[in-house]
């Protein structure tokens, strides 16, 4: 993290393991399609304007990566199946 270099990450320390920090604004099932567009060209804009890169992102020590509604989807998915991987290699979810 170019952030914080003197501060190693899992992949650095040997861990294969990567983790993303998911946000999101959620809708019921039924939201109609126009809403979902509508709603997600407006995050869009916002998480490509310069103040939300000054002032959010950078700010934070962040990465920014827009995803749109299938998009985020998939990576919730991919997060669910990293993360049931590892908690049951450690014995914390039964198989």
């Amino acid at each position: 993290l170019k952030t914080y270099p003197d501060i190693p990450t899992f992949k650095e320390q040997g861990y294969d393991a990567v983790f993303r920090q998911l946000r999101a604004i959620s809708g019921t099932p039924d939201m109609p399609d126009y809403a979902v567009k509508t709603i997600a060209e407006a995050l869009k804009k916002v998480s490509e304007s310069e103040r939300w890169q000054k002032d959010y992102i950078e700010k934070n020590a962040l990465t920014s990566q827009y995803l749109g509604p299938e998009e985020y989807a998939r990576a919730v998915a991919d997060a669910e199946k990293q993360y049931t991987e590892i908690l049951t290699d450690l014995g914390l979810v039964k198989k």
